[in-house]
């Protein structure tokens, strides 16, 4: 289940996306923490409440869950060869949206969608159709 988080080419069954979607939203989800306290301690030591630190470490965790679910939607599109499809440009659009919208829970959901997806031209009919014309094309 969560095995190969880091391999974007792969192609997972339902249950290994969401181990995938589980553990990026775990790593996220500590580093963004680990960002936001550095950030507070570090930029904005004259912070006097709890709250305003809170506030900092908010719109870190914000900013950073939409970058980080952005950019890997773009690492898998790219990997599995479908960043040229306009379908995959769309949902890596959307991808940012639904980051904004609701940060690293819902913002995950796309990437996980397209770890599922093959790899273009792996078995697809294009690249058994094309077989046959490179072997004759040898000859």
């Amino acid at each position: 289940m969560f095995q190969q988080l880091t391999h974007f080419a792969y192609k997972r069954s339902r249950r290994e996306a969401v181990g995938f979607y589980l553990g990026w939203l775990f790593f996220m989800m500590v580093a963004l923490s680990a960002c936001g306290m550095l950030i507070v301690v570090v930029l904005f030591p004259a912070t006097d409440t709890f709250k305003e630190g809170f506030d900092v470490g908010k719109r870190v965790g914000a900013i950073g869950s939409l970058v980080v679910c952005t950019a890997l939607a773009f690492v898998v599109a790219r990997d599995k060869k479908i960043l040229g499809q306009f379908r995959s440009i769309l949902l890596i659009l959307g991808t940012a949206v639904l980051a904004g919208i609701g940060g690293g829970l819902l913002g995950m959901i796309i990437p996980a969608y397209l770890s599922t997806r093959d790899v273009y031209g792996e078995g697809s009919v294009a690249s058994e159709q094309s077989a046959p014309q490179q072997e004759a094309s040898l000859e």
